[in-house]
């Protein structure tokens, strides 16, 4: 009886147990089913191909296919795309990359060199039609792009990256050359580069002041030159003190057929605002510019009088003197024309007479003295 009871029983528990395991496999069934569905579903039919190209340093197009195509960043470089599906793999020994079976929707594509040291320039097109562009958006500062991808879309990209200055300063520097030269004192001419020769001396010093600030002492030639200016606008003064010269100043490129170069003159000297002390100029990325700072020399003791030219005297007749007064109740002595002598120029012919008899009758007693002696 115990023995039927559990044979009974038996039977009808391996038939419950077939028909619990007819459910579950119908249950896996159904959903392996439905996961091979949604699998399916997920793995789509777009493709996106990625080519990472170094352009020439400082390169600003056009003709990127041309200048920067054949030239692909190194191997390894990881690109990421973010979307309906989200990927990351590393550029090939081509340069390339390429995520396929990809979902419908908008990614957005982040990758290559690190953005601060290059400018990025992307263009997209179907793979199939190289000549149509494919819309695309920049983010991310210009360093990602968006793009929404249709079943069945095979897009290819090519990213430029085009490196900038590795320590991080302008892509382009400026520079300034200054000739400091001295003219004649007041000259009023205008042809200055002729006439304005002399090199200002090496003790004096040319300033500039803006992005960069500097104070340079000329050359032995006049000449300070100011190389790799962050571009901007500058105040340039110096040379000879304003208080003892005037300032004409001329800026031109430094290359024939040498162009004028526009700037601000600034005034406020000693002789009001409108003496020309400084000058204000822009300089642009690449721009060599070469202004001549011609100095006027003034008077250093202040303004002097004009010399007046000297009085000539009036020529004045000399006076004839007059007739001395003739002397009166004098002899007649008579008016000869007289030599000088002893006797004087005016002598009578009585006065020599007696004179002369005189001297004969001494001479004799002379004489007669002089043999008595002897005797």
């Amino acid at each position: 009886m115990a023995r039927r009871t559990r044979g009974s029983m038996g039977a009808l528990g391996v038939t419950a147990l077939a028909l619990t395991l007819t459910l579950a496999a119908l249950t896996l069934a159904l959903a392996g089913s439905a996961f091979s569905a949604r699998g399916a579903e997920a793995a789509g039919t777009a493709s996106l191909t990625i080519h990472n190209r170094i352009c020439p340093e400082e390169f600003a197009g056009p003709g990127y296919y041309g200048a920067c195509h054949d030239t692909p960043a190194p191997a390894g470089l990881s690109f990421t795309i973010a979307g309906p599906e989200g990927r990351e793999a590393p550029t090939d020994a081509s340069g390339n990359v390429a995520f396929a079976n990809l979902p419908a929707g908008t990614y957005t594509i982040s990758g290559g060199p690190p953005g601060d040291f290059t400018d990025l320039t992307v263009y997209c097109a179907p793979a199939s039609a190289p000549g149509t562009p494919f819309p695309f958006a920049y983010a991310g500062g210009g360093f990602q792009i968006t793009l929404t991808l249709a079943e069945g879309d095979a897009v290819v990209c090519d990213w430029y990256n085009t490196p900038l200055d590795q320590g991080g300063g302008t892509p382009q520097s400026a520079a300034l050359t200054i000739r400091g030269r001295i003219c004649p004192v007041d000259y009023a001419g205008t042809d200055f580069f002729n006439a304005c020769t002399e090199p200002v001396p090496s003790s004096l010093t040319y300033t500039i002041e803006g992005p960069e600030t500097a104070t340079v002492s000329p050359d032995a030639k006049g000449n300070v030159v100011f190389t790799d200016l962050t571009p901007g606008t500058y105040t340039v003064y110096g040379g000879v003190p304003g208080e003892f010269a005037r300032l004409k100043v001329v800026c031109t490129t430094a290359a024939s057929p040498y162009p004028a170069v526009p700037f601000t003159p600034l005034g406020g000297g000693v002789r009001g605002p409108n003496d020309l002390t400084r000058i204000e100029i822009t300089l642009d990325a690449g721009d060599d510019v070469v202004c001549s700072f011609y100095h006027i020399p003034e008077d250093l003791s202040g303004a002097s009088p004009s010399p007046k030219p000297t009085a000539k005297p009036t020529a004045k007749p000399t006076a004839k003197p007059s007739a001395a007064p003739s002397v009166t109740n004098l002899p007649n002595t008579g008016t000869g024309a007289g030599t000088s002598g002893v006797l004087g120029t005016d002598a009578s012919p009585v006065f020599l007479l007696v004179t002369v008899g005189g001297l004969a009758v001494a001479g004799l007693i002379l004489v007669i003295a002089a043999r008595r002696r002897l005797a």
